[in-house]
């Protein structure tokens, strides 16, 4: 096919213009290393052959500013040079030259995602892996790099999430504040020893005023059902539910009377 014209255009890139009036977008460097501008014609197959090729450096360039935002998983990249509909073919060699030239290791990848994680976030081990799964991490690569964290540095995570929701706690009862924290500190992917350990040591001293509070809420809603001392039992077993004790509770009771 007859080349009428070349046009510079914008990032480094020329517009070539047939006699048929179609034209292709090249990249300099497919223009420079195939003389291009030196040719008057091209055939069909070589047409297709250069399109390839500039798409496959379409997807680099894309890449490599994808890249210089932050460091990304393969499955990262991959996945946003689909979504930039870039073919798959094109995708796989882009992959295989940023692996060879050291822009994308999962590795290295890892390990940049945990020191983040453990700098700027309250995320335990757990839910770091399933994280590092989601971005298609390798379980051999993810594993070895969480489980070398010094158990201290958890620990130590931990602790500090643990005294935060102890000191924000203005009403909860120890046993409450327990069972909540624990419920949380699994969703935020610790174990159920290292929860253990760190809940261990809590001690919550009862609020005399949030339990009276308590027991005046619970007298007017539940005597208009029950009287005398199944009206105390129910009030007493529904303290207990929330984890006060039954000296706590009869002190507070006889108080009211």
């Amino acid at each position: 096919m007859k080349i009428l014209k070349y046009k510079k255009e914008k990032n480094n890139q020329y517009k070539i213009y047939f006699e048929d009036d179609s034209f292709i977008v090249l990249f300099d460097d497919v223009i420079v290393n195939h003389a291009l501008l030196l040719k008057k014609e091209l055939s069909e197959k070589e047409i297709e052959a250069l399109t390839s090729e500039n798409d496959e450096l379409a997807s680099y360039y894309v890449s490599i500013r994808y890249l210089g935002v932050k460091m990304r998983s393969r499955k990262e990249l991959e996945k946003y040079l689909l979504k930039k509909e870039f073919q798959k073919a094109s995708i796989d060699k882009t992959i295989a030259r940023l692996k060879k030239e050291g822009y994308l290791n999962d590795a290295t990848y890892v390990k940049a995602f945990l020191h983040d994680a453990l700098e700027l976030s309250s995320d335990g081990p757990n839910k770091i892996k399933r994280k590092l799964k989601d971005l298609g991490i390798d379980e051999v690569i993810l594993n070895e790099a969480v489980n070398a964290v010094d158990y201290n540095i958890w620990k130590s995570k931990l602790d500090r999430l643990v005294e935060k929701k102890v000191k924000g706690n203005h009403k909860d009862t120890e046993k409450i504040l327990k069972q909540k924290l624990q419920g949380y500190l699994l969703t935020q992917g610790y174990s159920y020893s290292m929860i253990a350990d760190a809940l261990e040591n809590i001690k919550i001293e009862v609020n005399f005023d949030v339990l009276k509070k308590e027991y005046d809420k619970l007298k007017r809603k539940l005597e208009r059902k029950y009287v005398a001392s199944e009206l105390n039992f129910q009030i007493k077993q529904k303290l207990f539910q929330k984890g006060y004790s039954s000296d706590e509770i009869n002190k507070v009771e006889k108080n009211d009377n």
